[in-house]
């Protein structure tokens, strides 16, 4: 269950994150999503493949094991490679909407933290502190706050894309549950065999 609360200096300024990499905090997963704009880093490190969602949308998503739960690139000694896929390093945080106040249907973006998340401690021994002693965001915020911000633009790219995709008729599933697979097979037959 989540617990997902727009973030502000009073409320939460004791507030920390553990940034220390463990399947108690949630690290031990097969998969995330990921987006164009990091591809290339992601590439290096994980393959990527095309998931199939409930919504029927065909998602970019890096694998990091082969059974829920199964993480091969995580250890006692933390996360084991050179780059943290972007929705691994946001966690517990998320960008939230809110309605604009002056009665226009604006959505302005907010930074919004899980508070159930097993990362979130308000122990001063441990983890980032969110906000400086007067109520500035610290480094670690700033930082994450960039983070969100790119993916939630990583993820509008990742729409237009895959709706192209899907408009040429390769990015959802088709009734039998066959994927992008065949037509994508068909799309590069042309190449040259080695």
């Amino acid at each position: 269950m989540t617990n997902h609360v727009l973030i502000n200096n009073v409320e939460h300024n004791d507030v920390r994150v553990v940034t220390t990499r463990s399947a108690k905090y949630g690290d031990a997963i097969m998969s995330c999503i990921t987006f164009p704009l990091e591809f290339r880093s992601v590439q290096a490190w994980y393959p990527i493949l095309l998931q199939s969602f409930p919504d029927g949308a065909m998602r970019p998503v890096a694998v990091f094991g082969f059974e829920k739960g199964e993480n091969l690139f995580l250890n006692e000694k933390g996360w084991n490679a050179g780059y943290l896929p972007a929705m691994i390093r946001r966690e517990p945080f998320q960008i939230g909407l809110q309605r604009g106040t002056d009665g226009r249907e604006s959505e302005m973006r907010m930074l919004s933290l899980d508070m159930d998340h097993p990362r979130v401690t308000t122990d001063a021994s441990e983890g980032e502190a969110l906000f400086q002693p007067l109520g500035g965001y610290t480094p670690y915020l700033e930082e994450v706050a960039t983070l969100v911000e790119s993916i939630y633009h990583g993820d509008a790219q990742r729409r237009r894309i895959c709706c192209d995709a899907s408009r040429a008729g390769s990015c959802r599933s088709d009734q039998y549950g066959h994927t992008a697979q065949r037509r994508l097979k068909e799309s590069v037959d042309w190449l040259p065999r080695y």
